[in-house]
């Protein structure tokens, strides 16, 4: 239930910075901030539910890694955003740029839209596809932690 309560604060921040982010920062220099918060929530939530269901959650901010260790299957706009959260978490969230062996987050690659760009980007439905993940990762993680002691 810790992880839980510890999601939400994360959540609340997440979604507190998502709204003043289109009040005020049409400019995108704010992006970072947003999706870090954003992509720490899921981290959170894939952890605790590793941790429910293995009993150790791996150390890494790679949230697709994170996903497939708690046994989640995600749908192709979830892993795509996943695999651009994970980018802020790691570093776009908080430096301009990456550690020598992330350099390759900022190659341009082609994208479930189409056209090319590098990972540090926000498309106009992640919110919406966040949301629904938030729901189901706290709804799974419920389920585990009313099951066995997850923290």
């Amino acid at each position: 239930m810790l992880w839980l309560l510890n999601a939400e604060g994360l959540r609340w921040a997440a979604e507190t910075l998502w709204n003043q982010y289109f009040i005020d920062d049409a400019s995108g220099r704010r992006l970072g901030p947003v999706m870090l918060l954003a992509g720490l929530t899921i981290e959170l939530l894939l952890k605790g539910l590793a941790v429910g269901r293995q009993k150790a959650a791996p150390r890494t901010h790679d949230l697709l890694e994170l996903a497939e260790v708690a046994g989640l299957q995600l749908r192709p706009p979830e892993e795509e955003l996943l695999e651009r959260l994970t980018v802020f978490v790691r570093w776009a969230g908080r430096y301009p740029v990456p550690l020598e062996r992330h350099v390759e987050d900022m190659m341009p690659r082609t994208h479930l839209g189409g056209g090319a760009m590098p990972l540090t980007y926000m498309r106009g439905d992640d919110r919406q596809v966040w949301s629904a993940l938030i729901a189901r990762l706290s709804e799974e993680l419920s389920a585990t932690t009313e099951s066995g002691p997850a923290g």
